[in-house]
């Protein structure tokens, strides 16, 4: 190996390749030490594949949709991929991944056009009207002994549940970040630091930093993955190039919240929190959760502030109701009425990006079941389920803490939203050349926008499309 070199790339964490080596791993056919750390990589993932032989046909059908993305970049020059969606507003957005090799170089980029009126979103770079382009991701990834170093663009998801994590989602758009990562044996430290927005207040544009610290750890021949996660979100005046969150690199995960809390450090405007997940594998299930901490009242004051503690508890499943070749997800999630939201005025320390929630999408005040069912029926097409209830109180991203909590914080807080979803869809692949997928869903809401007796009936539809770019 020399000395520095440049040889991988990451598998899009909304790839639809993420639940496919998610299911290989719960049924123990593949797998994988850290299932917590999204995006999993090319080759410590897709390359250790072909070594392996089949022997159920669930199997030999996930192998498949690996081989299709495998094909993209082997048979293609990367791939293309266009969606439109469809609900209370008409959205389109094409997007085209590329790795360009040359020796030991690989460069990975991604971008992508939009149209549409949702929220700012990457891409973003308005170009006229409603059209906006920019770069979705693009990276360098060197690797030097067992130490890992990403520098660009990328999105990524920490914990154990894929869209619902409370540290990261990956909902959020990716960062513009430094990221190092090293292995040693069953243990996995990783450290980043990533530009945000950029926030002006009264004439001054505070720059906001996004610094992260993550030990993860595989025991008992990976069966337990337990990760440990600190973060700290700040602001300054002067463009950070030389610190970039380099104060946070503690020895003590969690230090910097017990040091505020208890008035050591003059950092109250800076946002910093924590969160432990774990997965919990057996022969066909698995056990998850994620404690989200985001304040904790260690030494009384007399705003009476409360612990700010959000959490999701599930399990996994394989072969559901003896329903053979399927996957189904269940998990409890419930989000702290004052969660993401920080306590200085101006809010460039909440914990968002471009007007996105860098944690769960639903933000802060609400609580719900959900439910996911995957259905492989053959080697070309794979059915989905989901159903969902969830109950959303009044508070939201952009709200402020009261000078003093009076009472402890209800849960939902005021006015609560109902909300029922029901939906389902199928992907088609067609000879690891063309994916098509469509799926619907419908919402029932009781007092939509927290305004008591006002009803909601919503349908969405989206259809993507996915093939491979010819040499």
């Amino acid at each position: 190996m020399s000395f520095l070199y440049l040889i991988n790339f990451l598998i899009p964490q909304e790839s639809f390749l993420t639940p496919v080596i998610e299911e290989l791993t719960l049924k123990r056919w593949y797998i994988s030490r850290f299932c917590n750390d999204l995006p999993y990589e090319w080759d410590e993932e897709i390359q250790k594949f072909s070594k392996r032989k089949t022997a159920k046909r669930v199997e030999k059908i996930l192998v498949e949709r690996v081989k299709f993305f495998k094909n993209m970049f082997e048979k293609y020059n990367g791939y293309i991929e266009v969606g439109c969606c469809i609900d209370t507003s008409f959205n389109v957005i094409a997007k085209g991944g590329r790795v360009f090799k040359r020796r030991n170089v690989i460069i990975f980029v991604e971008p992508g056009i939009r149209k549409g009126k949702l929220t700012p979103y990457y891409p973003y770079t308005r170009i006229s009207g409603d059209f906006t382009i920019d770069l979705i991701r693009g990276y360098l990834l060197l690797d030097w002994w067992k130490i890992k170093v990403l520098v660009g663009r990328e999105s990524l998801s920490i914990g154990p549940s894929h869209w619902d994590n409370f540290l990261l989602s990956g909902c959020g758009p990716p960062f513009d970040m430094v990221k190092l990562r090293c292995d040693w044996k069953n243990v996995r430290v990783k450290v980043l630091s990533a530009m945000l927005d950029w926030w002006k207040v009264e004439e001054k544009i505070y720059y906001r930093i996004y610094s992260l610290h993550r030990v993860a750890v595989s025991l008992l021949r990976n069966y337990i993955q337990i990760g440990v996660s600190e973060f700290g979100l700040f602001a300054e005046e002067k463009f950070p190039i030389l610190t970039l969150g380099i104060t946070y690199f503690t020895p003590f995960i969690l230090y910097h919240i017990y040091s505020v809390a208890r008035g050591k450090k003059a950092m109250h405007n800076d946002n910093i929190g924590g969160a432990i997940d774990f997965t919990i594998y057996g022969k066909g299930f698995a056990y998850f959760g994620e404690v989200f901490v985001d304040y904790i009242e260690f030494k009384k004051t007399y705003r009476n502030i409360p612990n700010i503690i959000s959490f999701q508890l599930g399990v996994k499943m394989s072969d559901f109701l003896l329903i053979p070749r399927s996957m189904v997800v269940v998990k409890f999630i419930q989000s702290h009425s004052w969660a993401y939201i920080h306590r200085n005025n101006y809010g460039y320390c909440d914990y968002i990006f471009v007007n996105q929630c860098l944690g769960h999408p639903l933000g802060p005040d609400f609580f719900g079941i959900k439910l996911k069912l995957t259905h492989h029926y053959n080697k070309s097409m794979d059915l989905y389920f989901n159903l969902s209830f969830l109950t959303k109180g009044e508070v939201h991203l952009g709200d402020r803490w009261p000078i003093i909590f009076k009472d402890e914080p209800q849960l939902p807080s005021g006015v609560a939203e109902n909300e029922f979803k029901i939906g389902g869809g199928v992907e088609f692949f067609y000879r690891n050349t063309l994916k098509v997928k469509i799926n619907g869903e419908h919402k029932w809401i009781d007092n939509w926008g927290n305004t008591l007796g006002r009803k909601g009936n919503l349908f969405g539809i989206f259809i993507g499309i996915m093939f491979g770019i010819p040499k």
